[in-house]
């Protein structure tokens, strides 16, 4: 029975880039949560989105400047977060996953532009 070596690249610990990995991997654990989480508080966020609206609207006839700016801002975020489409979700994932694969393409190390950028700034 020949199994293949659990050190496929023959990668030395020091030779391992531990900061590119755990870049790629918390993309890939971040962008992964916001696909799966997508969607999941849509009424939360129209029940909070009226309210704002609400609340604005008593702000203006209150002449409340600093209440209607606050507002006025958390409408336009919560407006922009309920406009957000799975789309572009999943792009940042599969754009997370492709990070993550570049690494492993390098054996592991730094992929080789991140390496001549750094060749280029030391010279």
């Amino acid at each position: 029975m020949n199994k293949a070596p659990l050190n496929k690249f023959a990668i030395t610990a020091s030779d391992f880039d531990l900061e590119a990995f755990n870049e790629a991997v918390k993309d890939v654990r971040n962008t992964r949560k916001q696909v799966v989480d997508f969607g999941g508080d849509f009424e939360d966020t129209r029940e909070k989105l009226n309210e704002a609206h609400e609340g604005l609207k008593k702000a203006m006839t209150d002449f409340n400047l600093d209440e209607i700016t606050k507002l006025t801002a958390e409408c336009k975020r919560l407006t922009a977060k309920l406009e957000t489409t799975p789309v572009t979700k999943v792009q940042a994932f599969d754009l997370a996953m492709n990070k993550l694969h570049e690494f492993f393409e390098a054996e592991c190390r730094a992929p080789k532009d991140e390496i001549q950028l750094e060749d280029k700034k030391a010279a």
